[in-house]
């Protein structure tokens, strides 16, 4: 830890930005400066425990963030995509789930038929994968939630359903009709 200065980090910055990073692809400045906001944690529970006299970070150059602002569609470009969607194909499916209830990406992805109670047109979100395929418990309480689901998200999942049944009972009947 003792090695690691300033002038190392900002050198291992600027490999991440020219592409030499894991996945050989240059990382945005926005992604290199969460990396230091990590390493800067963790050196600085390394000065509290006087591993090392000073945190490197604080001296580094930082690159700055580069990732534009996120901005949602207008109302009508949604409505136009959820238009042209065909719910019985599972990407689809998926991208009107997102669209119309606000659903990330992973909690779509980590949803079951468990999760859907079409009685109550209800939603249950109680599950998300990230990143590497892992599926996990919200991180806080507010994403462990329950959504009205539209009619167009209603009749979405009704026909993805359908499909699955049709598709899986030349598979496993037994259980289908559990």
């Amino acid at each position: 830890l003792a090695d690691v200065s300033p002038a190392v980090l900002e050198n291992a910055y600027l490999d991440l930005r020219q592409g030499k990073s894991k996945s050989g692809k240059r990382l945005s400045g926005t992604y290199v400066s969460d990396i230091n906001k990590k390493v800067s944690l963790m050196m600085d529970h390394a000065k509290k425990n006087g591993y090392i006299k000073e945190n490197p970070c604080k001296k580094a150059d930082v690159p700055k963030i580069d990732t534009p602002e996120k901005r949602a569609l207008p109302a009508a470009q949604i409505a136009s995509l959820i238009d042209s969607l065909t719910p019985t194909e599972p990407m689809e499916c998926g991208v009107l789930l997102c669209a119309a209830l606000g659903l990330r990406r992973g909690e779509a992805v980590g949803l079951s038929w468990g999760d859907v109670d079409f009685e109550e047109r209800a939603l249950y979100v109680r599950h998300s994968y990230d990143d590497a395929g892992n599926l996990n418990v919200p991180k806080t309480k507010a994403s462990n939630r329950v959504l009205p689901m539209p009619e167009i998200v209603f009749d979405a999942l009704q026909q993805r359903q359908k499909i699955q049944i049709a598709f899986f009972s030349n598979y496993a009947t037994d259980l289908i009709n559990r």
